[in-house]
């Protein structure tokens, strides 16, 4: 199981990285900043490498609700074409005092909002610091960031396949937090180097096949303490995330503040863990990693005998109460469903069928959780959207569960996918029309193949022993293709979390309960019979294995004792 002993981790990565664990640098108090002070700042704008480019101080203000603030322009070859850029928050500045001694003032946290991008307010290194590495048990400070002015941290997602990469980005500009999908980092080709002020590092939610991360600098190291960002990244205290290196492939330059310039970045391997997200900074631990969810998804497509299995590792906040008001998993989860439906037929038809079975493995719990479902479409979208809609409200059922804070061990999505709607529709049927209460009778169903021929489904129907003799109308009727739309509509649901709509159903109070909640997920598509008149009632009649069968038909007939 992924569940390692924490001893384990700690003593192989401290071991390696301890002997050049960056001792605290020098810090100059915010009483000591003043106006026209000349300093450098430093952060990464390709690979690994660390850079530097010049910070003017222009003045102390009150500008932010929590905090004062530093604002600094900003200058030189690294910052040229697009100033400061989305994934330079934490970006440390240094500034020499009367001794000429280097001291860290504070770090970027956000744009002013001017053409260029060459403002920028910085939060004072005390207030970095004052954000404790071990934060207290309890509830959040804040329940959402940007609910206190505080800038929101774009997630970067690096893995994806094409058509689910473009509709999370675009399903995202509807929401408060942008997303940003880049290239994967490459593989590293050396030993682990303990990241320093001005380090890439990532706040991440999985690595793996899939990489889902918030990009961004360190601004301060004290041993294996290390503090990042300068601004929250979702501001709710407590966490259990990945902390991990990124890899910079470049900045991509917009002196437009509308739009913005951002890194293009990607998480890279795990190197420890964000145990607190305050207001003015996110601090976290290396060497140690945090608790996490195996995520396998095995996606299959039989008409050409292919398959693809995607493997990440999802960070488990279980343990801390998800100060987010929901899992990591329940992100990334979905994603790489979607992306696995996708990835596997290297395209995605209009009119497209699948089936996806779930297991989902709960530490301390023998039984899994379990469902299964068809998908079929004709409108465009794909059947992933659905899938992945479907994992999601799973997870989000275990997340509210209010019995025991959960935490999942392991989650195995297999699913196949099929070109073309495995659809037909009814088109009449035959049966004998004088029956017996409680005997069972054949049922002969004809049925047009969607964009296809003619097809006769036989099966047998028990009639109801409780049904009243005489004349009966026997409805059968059947499962229409699921809504088709565009990818991103439903992956709306994964990357934007309205915390003012609806609760589905009360939160499950005890295992039963969770487990009666992911059967429901599970639908029954086939063909039900419902006999009109006393006694009557509806009845699951005939599930075909490879077809859905929609419409309805209705059929008289007479019931003898």
């Amino acid at each position: 199981m992924r569940l390692r002993t924490a001893l384990v981790i700690a003593a192989v990565a401290l071991g390696l990285m301890a002997p050049a664990a960056h001792a605290g640098d020098p810090i100059m108090p915010l009483s000591q900043v003043k106006p026209g002070m000349r300093c450098t700042a430093y952060t990464v704008i390709r690979g690994t490498e660390i850079t530097s480019f010049d910070a003017e101080v222009m003045d102390v203000v009150e500008q932010r609700p929590y905090a004062p603030s530093i604002l600094v322009r900003v200058s030189g070859p690294a910052v040229a074409d697009g100033g400061v850029a989305a994934g330079f928050s934490g970006s440390p500045i240094y500034c020499k005092d009367d001794q000429g001694t280097a001291r860290n003032i504070g770090a970027i946290a956000e744009v002013v909002g001017d053409y260029g991008n060459d403002l920028a307010l910085a939060t004072p290194i005390e207030e970095i610091l004052r954000e404790p590495v071990d934060p207290p048990p309890g509830r959040a400070r804040v329940r959402a960031a940007a609910a206190r002015g505080a800038p929101v941290t774009p997630l970067t997602v690096a893995g994806l396949s094409r058509p689910v990469e473009r509709a999370l980005v675009a399903t995202a500009r509807r929401g408060p937090r942008p997303i940003f999908a880049a290239p994967k980092a490459p593989a590293p080709s050396e030993p682990f180097v303990p990241l320093r002020p001005g380090s890439s590092v990532s706040v991440g939610f999985s690595s793996g096949d899939i990489w889902v991360g918030g990009i961004g600098t360190v601004a301060y190291v004290d041993g294996t303490s290390a503090w990042v960002f300068g601004h929250p990244f979702e501001g709710v205290g407590r966490r259990s995330l990945l902390m991990q290196e990124a890899y910079v492939h470049t900045v991509v330059g917009n002196p437009d503040p509308s739009l913005g310039s951002y890194k293009l970045a990607a998480p890279g391997r795990d190197i420890g863990t964000i145990t607190n997200d305050g207001l003015s900074a996110v601090a976290g631990t290396m060497g140690i990693l945090p608790r996490r969810t195996e995520l396998e998804v095995t996606a299959r497509d039989p008409q050409l005998a292919r398959s693809e299995t995607t493997r990440a590792d999802v960070a488990d906040e279980s343990a801390v109460d998800l100060p987010s008001g929901y899992s990591p998993l329940a992100f990334v989860g979905p994603l790489a469903v979607a992306d696995a439906a996708a990835r596997v037929l290297r395209a995605v038809p209009a009119r497209e069928s699948g089936a996806l079975c779930a297991r989902i493995e709960l530490l301390g719990q023998p039984e899994p959780l379990r469902f299964c479902n068809r998908y079929v479409v004709q409108a465009g979208g794909g059947v992933g959207g659905g899938m992945a809609d479907d994992l999601a409200s799973a997870i989000a059922s275990i997340d509210a569960a209010e019995y025991a804070p959960l935490a999942v061990e392991r989650v195995e999505a297999d699913l196949d996918v099929h070109r073309g709607a495995r659809q037909a529709y009814m088109l009449g049927a035959s049966m004998p029309r004088s029956v017996r209460r409680g005997s069972t009778v054949p049922v002969s169903l004809r049925a047009r193949i969607v964009r296809g021929g003619l097809r006769r489904f036989d099966f047998r129907l028990r009639v109801p022993r409780g049904l009243e003799p005489g004349s009966h109308v026997l409805t059968l009727e059947g499962a229409d293709t699921d809504e088709g739309g565009e990818l991103g509509g439903e992956l709306g649901g994964i990357v934007i979390f309205d915390e003012d709509g609806e609760e589905a159903e009360r939160p499950a109070r005890s295992f039963a309960e969770l487990r009666a909640q992911i059967d429901q997920i599970a639908r029954w598509d086939g063909v039900t019979a419902r006999f009109a008149g006393g006694g009557g009632g509806r009845v699951r009649a005939y599930l075909d294995p490879d077809v859905r069968i929609g419409g309805s038909i209705k059929l008289r007939l007479r019931v003898r004792r």
